[in-house]
Parts: C-alpha cells; structure tokens; sequence
C-alpha cells in the first residue's frame, strides 16, 4: 500500500506514547533509562574508582585553608603598608611620584608607590610599604623623611584612615 510505514522504528514513534517511543529507542540500542541522581558515595568519573564522599572532602578542604591562614597569621610581617603626609604642604611643591625612598633617620626603610597633593584634604599624601620592627606609634615619634627630587621632606606617618567609616573589623 502506498503510504504505508514499514519500518519499525517510525511506526513505534507515530503510534505514540511514552512506552513505544522507549521501545523505538531500546530497539535502536539505545538506553531510554532516566538519568540517576548522584548519590553522596557515588564514584566519582574524574580518573578514580574510589568513592568519594562530598560532605567529607569539603570539612577537609576546609580545614587545610584555615590551617594555612594560620600559618600565615603566624608569619612575621616583613613589611607593611603605610600612609604619611608631608609636613610642609603645598600644590604641586614638590611633585610627589612613586619610588621614592622613605628615611628613617638616617636608614631608608621602604619606598612610596603613589603620591600627588590632595586638594580634599589640603595636604600631600603619599603611600608606600615599610620594613621597620617600630610599632607604628613608635614611628610617630621618630622622624622620618620622604627623599623627593634629592631633598629629604619630613613627614608624618597617618594612623587613622583619613575618612572614618563603620567598617566591621575583622
């Protein structure tokens, strides 16, 4: 007859429903099984035949990053980040770069990375990391210098951040 299906895989999809369209893709050897949920002991396919339980290794995970951080915390501090500001202000006088070296006295004790005159708060400010075994309070006390176009300026180191927020501490 003219018209007719004869091939028994199109005839189990236009018959429809869920068990023949299953069939049809059983007989063209193909699974028709829904797909698992992975279970907490289920093998991992990354490589490994070992079970893995996901529950365990995220405490373990865990644990090692708390025990690095402590490691860490533990550490000594080599250097640390510091803000100073320039005793004798004014726009542009001198022109505060990077790179330059922050005076202990007589010792160099770190570098600025950033600097420029800042018209908010009237004064030069300059950033920079320092190595020195002195408290910050200790460091207040001294007298330090910022070497500038070959000329020591003196300047003061800043504690306090210069716009107080209510930031949680940590």
């Amino acid at each position: 007859m003219a018209g007719e299906v004869t091939d028994p895989k199109a005839k189990a999809v236009l018959a429809g429903g869920a068990a023949t369209a299953a069939g049809a893709t059983l007989a063209a050897g193909k699974l028709a099984s829904k797909k698992k949920k992975p279970t907490k002991r289920q093998p991992t396919k990354a490589r490994s035949r070992h079970t893995v339980n996901a529950k365990d290794t995220k405490i373990k995970t865990a644990q090692m990053k708390m025990e690095q951080l402590q490691k860490i915390k533990d550490q000594k501090l080599d250097r640390r980040f510091a803000m100073f500001v320039l005793k004798n202000s004014e726009p542009g006088n001198p022109l505060l770069l990077h790179e330059e070296p922050i005076y202990l006295d007589d010792n160099i004790i770190g570098k600025t990375t950033s600097g420029n005159y800042s018209f908010n708060y009237d004064k030069n400010l300059s950033f920079g990391y320092i190595k020195s075994d002195l408290s910050n309070e200790e460091l207040q006390d001294k007298n330090i210098y910022i070497e500038i176009e070959k000329k020591k300026h003196p300047a003061e180191l800043i504690i306090k951040p210069l716009k107080l927020h209510n930031f949680k501490n940590i």
